[in-house]
């Protein structure tokens, strides 16, 4: 499903690649629940029970795994506000390359030496982003030392 879902969404003209891969992400973990509860249902077990359950169980892995929701909020706010695209070279704190994936809970990235970067949402939501590639102009500044004996003409 997570693969008919991504590439359904290809063919649609103008839909960002990044936006394509979080929602058939999204899609493959719903359904995987989904499946555990009808599968449950299927053997006779009291599914309101369950998913009342898996309510409280989520409560407490959810105050349990605070940070990785919290990564998962953080790839939310990516996608929603876009401060990159997949292909832009961007600089978070230490964290410099070319953005490959951006998913539920991590970002891909590729420095210009080849290095592959796996990053926490949280780590590029929390911290300022320079994006390089936005901008299609940048000015450089380029310091020369030319000796007094040297003829400029």
């Amino acid at each position: 499903a997570e693969r008919s879902i991504y590439a359904g969404l290809g063919h649609i003209h103008g839909f960002d690649e990044t936006l394509r891969h979080f929602f058939s992400q999204v899609v493959r973990y719903g359904i995987l629940i989904l499946v555990v509860i009808m599968v449950l249902g299927q053997f006779g077990v009291q599914t309101a029970s369950i998913i009342a359950a898996i309510g409280a169980a989520g409560l407490a892995i959810g105050l349990a795994l605070q940070g990785t929701l919290q990564n998962i909020a953080a790839g939310i706010m990516l996608l929603a506000l876009r401060p990159f695209r997949i292909g832009e070279y961007v600089e978070v704190g230490a964290i410099a390359g070319s953005i490959e994936e951006i998913g539920l809970f991590a970002t891909k990235l590729r420095t210009v030496e080849g290095i592959y970067i796996l990053a926490p949402n949280q780590t590029l939501w929390n911290q300022p982003v320079r994006n390089f590639t936005r901008n299609g102009v940048r000015r450089t500044d380029i310091s020369l030392s030319i000796g007094s004996w040297n003829d400029i003409d």
